[in-house]
């Protein structure tokens, strides 16, 4: 069968509804025969520690990266920067180029 990247702004353990619709599309195409993988943010929503003590995020690269497993599929989390830390990035990167 196919090999099926998933790249998603929400997964589980995110407690979400959308990460929850997401993670169970991800389930059925397993089901099929598919090999998935899963690209995501660290949870961040609605954090569900019951959820999260079942899927614990390993740290990788220096804490860039978290990798999981959920029901045998490999799932990546990395973190989001919100609209104000890009812009405040920005800001600082022209002040230092004076």
């Amino acid at each position: 069968m196919a090999r099926v990247l998933i790249v998603t702004l929400v997964f589980s353990p995110d407690g979400v509804s959308t990460a929850t619709i997401v993670s169970q599309l991800a389930q059925k195409l397993q089901a099929k025969g598919h090999c998935l993988s899963v690209i995501t943010t660290v949870p961040h929503y609605n954090l569900e520690p019951d959820a999260r003590s079942q899927q614990p995020l390993k740290r990788r690269w220096g804490g860039l990266f978290y990798r999981s497993e959920y029901h045998g599929m490999a799932v990546w989390f990395s973190h989001i920067s919100t609209a104000d830390e890009w812009n405040r990035r920005v800001a600082v990167s022209r002040l230092e180029k004076g």
